[in-house]
C-alpha cells in the first residue's frame, strides 16, 4: 500500500503535467477529485544537505502581478520543525567547514595569523613595551621636555619634520665594552621622504651607514615611500653609543655646508661656545644644531640653548641620552632646528655648561640644509617664538615693570615728570630716572646756533678751556704753559684775560711785576710775545691801587699758550714783610 508521501508526489506530478485541474479550473464534465494533503516535514533549505525529488515547485498564480507568459515559481514554505537527521547533516558540514579555513592575515595570504603587534607615536612622546609578541599592555608617555617648552603647531617650515626614532646606550657593558655595530630602526610615512642619522658613542667617531650619503657628522637617505629604514654603520663602536633617526617629508634638500667644534677634558664649555657657518647662510634655508656630549668621570653633562648672530630661532625636535654605570657617565645628545633662517654670515652661539672632564668630550656640529617641504603639522613640544604671541595694547598692562634687558626702564615713571623733566640714566645698567638736562649733559659735539633767541654768527658760545690761579707768589716766573691752553683744532680765535694784584704789602716798599703771554701766529707761525701787562703804579706797595687788568684777542694754532712774570718788570721787596701777589689768567675758546 503506497504510503501518504507517495501519493502526495504522484498528485503532485499530475498536477505538475496538468494530467489533473484543481476543482475550481476543471473542464466541462469533469469528475471532481479530493483535496491536497499537507506536506510532509520539509527540510531546511539554508542549510547544506540534499533537497528530495517531493520538494516540488509550481506555477505561482496567488501572486498579484503573476503573468503566464513569464514562468514564476515558488517552492513551499520551510516547516519551522525541520528535519532531524539533515540539520544534524549540516551542522558537522558547517563545522568542518570553519576548521578547515585559514585564518587572515595581512598580506592575504592563508595561515600564519599576526606575530606581533606595535604602535609608533609622534615625537614627543615614549612608547615602551612595543611591539607585543604576547598578551601585554602598549604603553605611551611625554617625553621629557626642556623647561619653557610648551605643546604647540609646528613653527612655520617645521611642519615637514614628521617623526623622530632614537636608540640610547645600546651596547653597554662594564667592565670590558662589547664591540657592536651602531644600528636602528625606523618608519618613512611620507610619500616622497627623507631621513637623517646621526649618533654619538663614549668610544668611536661618527661612521655613514650603508647606502646612505655622508654630510659631516650626519647622513641622509631619499626614501621615495613609506618603508621601514635601518641604518647601520659602516664600522663598530667599541663603548656604549646612542643614536637617532629624523624623518622629513618632501624630497631631500641640498646639502649645503656644515662645521663643528669639539671641546675635550679641557673643561667643556663653561659659558658661551661659537661655531660660525664658513660661508654666508641662504635666506628660507634650514639650519640644524646637533649637540654631543660623553661628559666623563665624575660629571654629569649638562645642556645649551642655541641663538645665532642673525637672530635666528631654534627648536628642540630630538633629545635623549644614556648611563654608563662603570665610570658614572652620561651620554646625551639634542637636535635643534631652524626651520626657515634669516640670509647672511651666521655664528651659532651656545650658552650653558657642558662639563667634559676625565676623558669625557662634547661636540658641536652645525648644518645649513636647502629649503623644507611642507608636511603633516602635529604639534609638538618646542620653546615660545615671537610669533606665536599676540599683540597686547599697552592699555591691559596693569602691573609689573619691563626690566632693561628687554627694552623697558626698570622703573615706575607714573609719579615722575614735568616741564623740562626728560628721562636719563645716571650709568650703564642703571634705572631710569626723570630729571632736567644741565650743561654736564651735554655732549658738546656740535656748535649753539642760537643764545637767547639770537643767531650766533659763527655758531658756538665762548667756552673757557684753560685757566691758572696762582696765590701768595714773591718772585718771578719764567715762561711757563698754561695749563689746558691748547686749541682743540687750528687755527682758532681764544681770549686770554689777566689779572694781578698786591695782596700783601710790604714793610717799606715793593715792586709788583709785569705779565706777559706768548702764543704762536697761525699765519706765520712764529711765537708772539704780548706787551707788558703792568700796574699803573707797580711800586705803589697798595693792597686797593697796585694792579693790572687785560684781556685781548689772538688766532693762533694748537701749540700750548704760555705766560710770564716779572721778565720786563721784575719782582722786588724790601723790609721784614715780603710782598705778596696773586696771578689769574683765563683762557676762552670763542
Amino acid at each position: 500500500m503506497p504510503t501518504i508521501q507517495q501519493q502526495a508526489d504522484k498528485l503532485q506530478m499530475l498536477l505538475a503535467t496538468n494530467a489533473i485541474v484543481p476543482a475550481q479550473n476543471k473542464p466541462a464534465g469533469a469528475v471532481g477529485m479530493a483535496p491536497i494533503p499537507n506536506y510532509p516535514n520539509s527540510p531546511n533549505a539554508p542549510l547544506r544537505g540534499p533537497i528530495p525529488g517531493s520538494y516540488s515547485m509550481q506555477p505561482d498564480q496567488q501572486r498579484q502581478w503573476y503573468n503566464s507568459a513569464t514562468p514564476q515559481t515558488r517552492g513551499p514554505v520551510n516547516n519551522p520543525s525541520g528535519n532531524p537527521v539533515v540539520g544534524a547533516q549540516a551542522q558537522t558540514q558547517a563545522i568542518a567547514q570553519i576548521i578547515s579555513t585559514p585564518a587572515k592575515t595581512t598580506t592575504g595570504g592563508g595561515g600564519g595569523g599576526l606575530s606581533s603587534v606595535g604602535l609608533s607615536m609622534p615625537t614627543g612622546y615614549v612608547v615602551t613595551n612595543s611591539p607585543l609578541v604576547a598578551n601585554g599592555v602598549i604603553s605611551v608617555t611625554w617625553a621629557a621636555e626642556p623647561q619653557g617648552y610648551f605643546l604647540a603647531a609646528a613653527p612655520p617650515g617645521l611642519s615637514a619634520l614628521v617623526g623622530t626614532t632614537s636608540n640610547e646606550g645600546a651596547g653597554a657593558g662594564s667592565p670590558s665594552y662589547p664591540t657592536v655595530i651602531p644600528t636602528i630602526t625606523g618608519t618613512s610615512t611620507s610619500t616622497p621622504g627623507w631621513a637623517i642619522y646621526t649618533s654619538w658613542s663614549a668610544g668611536t667617531n661618527f661612521s655613514v651607514p650603508t647606502g646612505w650619503t655622508g654630510f659631516g657628522n650626519c647622513a641622509v637617505l631619499s626614501i621615495p615611500t613609506p618603508t621601514t629604514v635601518t641604518a647601520t654603520e659602516a664600522s663598530a663602536a667599541t663603548q656604549t653609543y646612542g643614536n637617532a633617526l629624523l624623518f622629513f617629508a618632501g624630497t631631500l634638500p641640498a646639502q649645503v655646508q656644515q662645521a663643528s667644534n669639539t671641546y675635550s677634558s679641557s673643561g667643556g664649555i663653561t659659558s658661551t661656545c661659537a661655531v660660525p657657518f664658513s660661508t654666508s647662510n641662504t635666506a628660507g634655508n634650514a639650519l640644524m644644531v646637533v649637540l654631543k656630549s660623553v661628559p666623563g668621570y665624575p660629571y654629569n653633562g649638562g645642556s645649551l640653548s642655541f641663538t645665532d648672530t642673525a637672530g635666528n630661532s631654534y627648536y628642540l625636535v630630538g633629545s635623549g641620552g644614556y648611563s654608563k654605570t662603570d665610570f658614572n657617565q652620561a651620554g646625551s645628545y639634542s637636535i635643534y632646528i631652524c626651520p626657515v633662517c634669516v640670509g647672511g654670515s651666521n655664528t651659532v652661539n651656545g650658552t650653558g655648561n657642558v662639563h667634559t672632564g676625565g676623558g669625557g668630550i662634547a661636540k658641536i656640529d652645525i648644518y645649513e640644509f636647502g629649503t623644507l617641504q611642507t608636511g603633516l603639522t602635529y604639534p609638538l613640544f618646542r620653546p615660545i617664538s615671537p610669533s606665536d604671541l599676540p599683540a597686547i595694547p599697552a592699555s591691559l598692562i596693569a602691573s609689573g615693570q619691563v626690566a632693561l634687558q628687554f627694552g623697558g626702564t626698570g622703573a615706575n615713571l607714573q609719579t615722575t615728570g614735568g616741564a623740562n623733566q626728560v628721562v636719563r640714566q645716571s650709568s650703564a645698567g642703571a634705572a631710569f630716572t626723570v630729571g632736567q638736562l644741565d650743561y654736564n649733559n651735554l655732549l658738546g659735539s656740535s656748535l649753539a646756533s642760537q643764545y637767547n633767541g639770537v643767531a650766533l654768527v659763527n655758531l658756538g658760545l665762548p667756552s673757557e678751556m684753560a685757566s691758572t690761579y696762582l696765590q701768595n707768589q714773591s718772585a718771578n716766573i719764567s715762561a711757563t704753559n698754561l695749563p689746558g691752553g691748547t686749541l682743540p683744532s687750528s687755527p682758532g680765535y681764544c681770549r686770554v684775560s689777566v689779572y694781578i694784584r698786591v695782596t700783601q704789602a710790604a714793610t717799606i716798599s715793593s715792586t709788583l711785576p709785569d705779565v706777559q703771554i706768548l702764543w704762536k701766529d697761525y699765519r706765520s707761525a712764529t711765537v708772539i710775545t704780548s706787551a707788558p701787562i703792568v700796574a699803573a703804579s707797580p711800586s705803589g706797595n697798595s693792597l686797593s691801587a697796585t694792579y693790572a687788568v687785560a684781556t685781548f684777542l689772538v688766532k693762533t694754532t694748537t701749540t700750548n699758550i704760555q705766560y710770564q712774570v716779572g721778565q720786563s718788570t721784575a719782582y722786588a721787596s724790601s723790609g721784614a714783610t715780603p710782598m705778596a701777589y696773586d696771578l689769574d689768567i683765563v683762557m676762552e675758546q670763542l
